[in-house]
């Protein structure tokens, strides 16, 4: 589950300004032992006065692990490397 808020306030060169807010909620499910999941969320956006919401649904295929370990490591579920282990250890590290 996800949900998000946000507020902002910018300033035109000509010394108009706008500002607004956003927020939305979303959800993933994967089935356990399957390589897919499906996905859905509410956005809201609110500028001067003006709004406009998006609901979005699909399914997502998985590449290995699960939504908690992408969620840690990232799309890829590989390790995060720094410079120094990149460019100066290369292929010796072991993934």
């Amino acid at each position: 589950f996800q949900g998000n808020v946000g507020y902002f306030d910018a300033e035109a060169d000509g010394g108009g300004s706008v500002d607004g807010t956003t927020y939305g909620v979303g959800a993933e499910w994967q089935p356990g032992g399957s390589p897919f999941s499906i996905y859905g969320g509410w956005q809201q956006v609110d500028i001067d006065g003006e709004d406009a919401s998006s609901l979005g649904i699909g399914v997502r295929w998985n590449f290995g692990g699960s939504l908690f370990e992408r969620n840690r490591s990232g799309a890829g579920l590989g390790r995060p490397q720094g410079f120094n282990e990149t460019a100066l250890v290369g292929a010796a590290t072991p993934r």
